[in-house]
């Protein structure tokens, strides 16, 4: 918190900034579909797309529960 709210101040760039963090998020995406999917998928990270054996339309969702509608 406190980085944050210095950065906030300065300017300067987090300790852990979005770059770090996309890169993270996705790897936990990738894992969680191939263990729920049993994919064995290839991603590339330099255009952020699965280069075979996968779908992004996984991450989306046709019905969501009552109450957190879009």
């Amino acid at each position: 918190m406190e980085d944050f709210l210095d950065c906030v101040k300065t300017r300067k760039r987090p300790i852990c900034d979005v770059e770090i963090g996309s890169s993270s998020v996705k790897a936990c995406h990738l894992m969680n579909f191939a263990y729920y999917y049993g994919a064995n998928a290839k991603w590339n990270p330099e255009k952020n797309r699965f280069v075979s054996g996968g779908n992004a339309k996984w991450l989306t969702r046709d019905r969501y529960t009552k109450g957190w509608e879009v």
